[in-house]
């Protein structure tokens, strides 16, 4: 994720509300609902801010995840799951789907590509990898079901909403110039609904609404783009000139 706060340590620690959860006995709702968590800082806008969420403290501890053998990503959060990547230099890389009861395996984990990241979207779970690849797994069973091919170059979180997952990656060897793609595929197969060529720095995870999505860069370039289509819908156009600009990671307040 090109530096994204992704890697928190060894293992996941859940804490849960003491005030008005009771660890003995069954909460009268589920904590997923509240506590949802699809994409890299919680959600498709990056607002890092969880809506509803019951939990307050004081907390307390409800389970350690055993060594998960690396460091571990951002979690996602949906329908009762936790679900993380790790990275352990020099070796393997999994996806590890966690009980957001228990902590317990959900399903085997599964070995992907090494810095790893992920989103979720109904039922799905689709992780981008640093070997030009971008997979769909089941939340349930983590199941394949789809494989797309990305450019080589790049490793920013994806972002799933809307039946669409996004991704920016470049194209050419790593290592020299190409053409940096912000793509969109479709959740049900992995097919390539529209691209869109952008300035070149693929590290960026773009920040999605229901009515835009948006990119930004050094010197305050940004675009906001048609999230179903890619038609732009403003570009603001650096004030330093297109050489050299650096990506950011744009978030969205106040705007639907």
């Amino acid at each position: 994720m090109g530096g994204q706060g992704r890697r928190l340590g060894v293992g996941l620690v859940a804490s849960l509300m003491a005030a008005s959860v009771s660890l003995a006995g069954p909460a009268p709702v589920h904590a997923a609902s509240a506590d949802k968590a699809v994409s890299f800082q919680i959600d498709p806008a990056h607002t890092g801010l969880q809506q509803g969420d019951p939990i307050a403290p004081p907390l307390v501890q409800k389970w350690v995840s055993g060594n998960l053998g690396g460091l571990v990503s951002y979690p996602l959060i949906a329908g009762g799951t936790v679900f993380v990547t790790t990275t352990n230099s020099g070796g393997p890389t999994y996806l590890f789907g966690l009980s957001e009861a228990s902590g317990h395996n959900v399903f085997a984990p599964i070995p992907v590509s090494s810095g790893a990241t992920s989103a979720y979207d109904s039922g799905q779970v689709f992780v981008r990898g640093t070997d030009g690849t971008l997979k769909a797994y089941s939340a349930t069973t983590g199941a394949l079901a789809w494989t797309a091919t990305l450019g080589p170059q790049g490793q920013s979180a994806p972002v799933a909403a809307a039946g669409l997952v996004y991704a920016m990656s470049t194209t050419g060897a790593v290592g020299t110039a190409g053409t940096t793609l912000l793509q969109a595929f479709n959740e049900s197969n992995g097919s390539l609904a529209w691209q869109s060529p952008v300035l070149p720095a693929a590290d960026i995870s773009p920040a999605v609404t229901s009515s835009g999505l948006y990119l930004t860069f050094s010197c305050d370039e940004s675009y906001d783009l048609n999230p179903m289509t890619g038609a732009v819908i403003w570009h603001h156009a650096a004030a330093c000139g297109v050489r050299g600009l650096q990506g950011h990671r744009p978030a969205v307040a106040g705007r639907p």
